[in-house]
């Protein structure tokens, strides 16, 4: 499966909810200590959109057609994540005189502790080696210099990065919460989980 080139406004509001997510294996031990081991090489983020009462008919619209065309969770597309979505000056390699093609990440900190998020999706992203922007493009999942970086040069990036998520059902329900029906509202919430595709 590919993932449809198109954003859908996941409409931040009051209660909404996304991150990352692991998958650990704990085990406890008879003397109280316990085994942990990790399932997942890396996080995948999943995220609840709460919806209350919205009868805006266009935006509605715009989520039942993604729906649709997406069929249910077969396909993916793209979000915001609200919590996480801009690169300033992340440094995400190094040059080594020959490789042009790189791929693109944003690193984590915490202590010697590091996680590496492979970014997919770049929006409006600018490349730099030593810090001097340089032509390149991105493509096929990975960053692609014109002219090979210098051996030990760092590469860096800037601009916004995107999602790619599906639906977690197959079913869209939508409720009319007037005694006349005359609006259709949603109620209720969507819940997108990230692909890695």
């Amino acid at each position: 499966m590919t993932t449809i080139n198109a954003e859908l406004d996941i409409c931040p509001s009051f209660g909404w909810q996304g991150g990352p997510e692991f998958n650990t294996m704990v085990k406890q031990l008879r003397n109280g200590h316990e085994r942990r081991r990790s399932l997942w090489q890396e996080a995948k983020h999943h995220y609840i959109l709460p919806f209350q009462n919205i009868t805006n008919a266009a935006y509605l619209m715009e989520l039942k057609s993604a729906f649709m065309a997406a069929r249910g969770s077969a396909e993916s597309f793209l979000v915001k994540d609200n919590s996480d979505y801009i690169a300033d000056a992340e440094s995400f390699g190094a040059g080594d005189g020959v490789e042009t093609a790189f791929d693109l990440y944003i690193v984590r900190t915490f202590g010697s502790a590091y996680y590496a998020r492979r970014i997919l999706y770049p929006v409006d992203a600018v490349f730099y080696v030593d810090g001097v922007p340089v032509a390149a493009t991105f493509f096929d999942g990975r960053v692609v210099f014109a002219v090979p970086p210098d051996d030990g040069a760092v590469l860096s990036w800037s601009g916004e990065f995107r999602v790619a998520v599906r639906f977690a059902s197959d079913a869209f329900p939508m409720t009319i919460d007037d005694r006349s029906g005359a609006d259709l509202m949603m109620n209720g919430s969507v819940e997108l989980r990230e692909v890695w595709e």
